[in-house]
């Protein structure tokens, strides 16, 4: 089973860009909360070669950062997990980072991503496991398209599709899946979207018979994708059905303001 989930840096549902430094740590001393997001992240990990993607993990350039370091160690020694981060991580607000039981998955192309990616590092890793080594993870977040901000996600999608032109000419079966702040039809980011699948890619969720339409993230929008190899979509499609978990938007304290998307295997009759 493979989750994506963007845990929106442990604040709830909130726009944490509006929160105060004060707002913020309360969240993270929220044993309560905290909690519940771990347990839930916890709950994608039953098998050994399960992953679980996490985008906007809280980083270096949060203010009391150190906080929410210690309780996250804590979770992931607690339950022997291993967390794996982007190779030359930036400063930054956020991160990329995969979680396995320990072991069972390991960083690769680590030299490509490190040439390619630059300041956006923080915000891209690439994973095998070991039960399926020919079967490449990545974990992607692609920022909301901004003209003033250089670099902006341009930079980025052109940085994915340069790496994706190297990775799979060595035949790797290749999945990505993250927040990719894409929806509608004319925006810059959906046409870099469409610019990248052209490489051969397809939306695992749309060839599974789903909506377009239906909603990953608090706006009412999907922006939440698995995109896979169209070569291999077949036997993706054999192996793994698609579900979006939204109970990590729901109740009075949403865990986040995005659901969790899922690739799960498939009950072997």
């Amino acid at each position: 089973m493979i989750t994506s989930w963007n845990v929106n840096q442990f604040f709830g549902a909130e726009n944490w860009t509006k929160l105060t430094d004060d707002e913020k740590l309360g969240y993270w001393k929220n044993k309560d909360y905290m909690q519940k997001a771990f347990d839930f992240i916890l709950s994608k990990l039953a098998k050994p070669d399960d992953l679980v993607i996490l985008n906007e993990v809280p980083n270096t350039k949060q203010k009391n950062y150190d906080v929410f370091k210690k309780q996250f160690t804590a979770f992931y020694k607690k339950n022997k997990l291993t967390v794996i981060e982007p190779l030359n991580c930036p400063a930054s607000y956020g991160k990329t980072v995969a979680i396995c039981q320990n072991g069972s998955y390991e960083r690769c192309y680590d030299e490509i991503i490190d040439l390619e990616f630059g300041s956006y590092r923080n915000r891209i890793l690439a994973v095998r496991g070991s039960a399926c080594p020919q079967e490449i993870v990545f974990g992607v977040h692609i920022p909301i398209y901004e003209s003033s901000k250089q670099p902006n996600s341009v930079a980025l999608w052109n940085s994915l599709i340069l790496t994706h032109r190297k990775i799979s000419e060595k035949g790797n079966r290749i999945i990505y899946i993250g927040d990719i702040n894409t929806y509608q039809l004319g925006t810059v980011n959906k046409n870099k979207l469409i610019e990248f699948m052209s490489e051969g890619l397809v939306d695992f969720w749309l060839e599974k018979g789903h909506s377009h339409n239906r909603a990953t993230f608090n706006a009412d929008t999907r922006i939440d994708y698995a995109l896979v190899t169209d070569k291999d979509y077949s036997a993706l499609a054999k192996k793994y059905d698609m579900e979006i978990d939204d109970s990590t938007r729901e109740g009075d304290k949403p865990l986040s303001d995005h659901s969790a998307i899922i690739l799960k295997e498939k009950t072997k009759t």
